[in-house]
């Protein structure tokens, strides 16, 4: 008769059989060089890179960044507010350069961003008080990608 330890030591050595018999056979079911795991991932799955949408311009902003009330068209006691839509997410830095119609640089802004989705960031100018045009340029990164030109002109008399 065997011993329980012989029995124990044979019982174990057939279980530690099978789990390797079964290990083997998954591996062999899923090669690592499968054309499966060849296969790139969609490009509609990957994630879209921070991109600068829309410039909306106003003289105020709501609560949500938003333009509430859109205009071109700015009076020179006025200050001049610039909605810059965000498409995507990531992290960036987003700048709004106001430039004078002679192309000299009035102010400059930056913020960093970290939108999650689809976003707005308001920007300003303080009544520029010279009428004339002006030009909000956008850059993403330091690069420019868009620009906005409005006016600055005298309210007209009331009659």
């Amino acid at each position: 008769m065997m011993s329980i330890r012989a029995t124990t030591l044979t019982v174990a050595g057939v279980v530690s059989l099978l789990t390797i018999g079964a290990c083997k056979k998954n591996d062999e079911a899923k090669p690592a060089d499968s054309p499966a795991a060849a296969l790139p991932v969609p490009a509609d799955t990957a994630p879209k890179a921070l991109e600068v949408g829309e410039i909306y311009m106003g003289k105020h902003v709501g609560p949500d960044q938003k333009i509430t009330d859109a205009t071109e068209a700015f009076a020179p006691k006025d200050t001049m507010y610039a909605a810059v839509d965000t498409k995507n997410s990531g992290t960036a830095k987003l700048t709004a350069r106001w430039t004078a119609e002679d192309g000299k640089v009035v102010t400059e802004e930056t913020k960093s961003i970290q939108p999650t989705g689809d976003a707005t960031t308001a920007f300003f100018l303080v009544a520029p008080a010279k009428v004339g045009k002006y030009t909000v340029h956008v850059l993403l990164n330091d690069a420019e990608t868009k620009s906005k030109e409005v006016t600055v002109a005298k309210a007209s008399a009331k009659k």
